[in-house]
């Protein structure tokens, strides 16, 4: 009895630290299906220009290349994380810059 008491709390606690990581792995996807989102949804609003979107893609597009390019040794180092990270938060701060201006067309 206690020995299935003790299985059953070692595979419940596994489940949730299994969960927990699954979780976190997705994050990392949903803030770039997040700033396709907002292009999109700026697009649709009026807010950006389809040359402001084309140009903000392309930014995501160069992003998803540099990536694609550091992980060619299998793995990313401290400073190349760190660079896709800069190019992350200036990716982020030009969609919000050109949502806010008021050029349209």
């Amino acid at each position: 009895m206690k020995t299935h008491i003790l299985i059953l709390t070692s595979l419940l606690v596994w489940g949730v630290t299994l969960g927990n990581a699954q979780t976190a792995y997705r994050e990392g996807h949903h803030k770039h299906w997040n700033k396709r989102e907002r292009i999109e949804h700026g697009r649709h609003t009026g807010k950006l220009s389809p040359r402001e979107c084309h140009k903000l893609r392309a930014e995501g597009r160069n992003i998803h290349k540099t990536k694609r390019y550091m992980l060619r040794d299998g793995r990313l180092d401290h400073k190349e994380r760190r660079q896709l990270h800069r190019m992350h938060h200036r990716h982020d701060r030009s969609i919000w810059r050109e949502k806010h201006d008021r050029n349209r067309w």
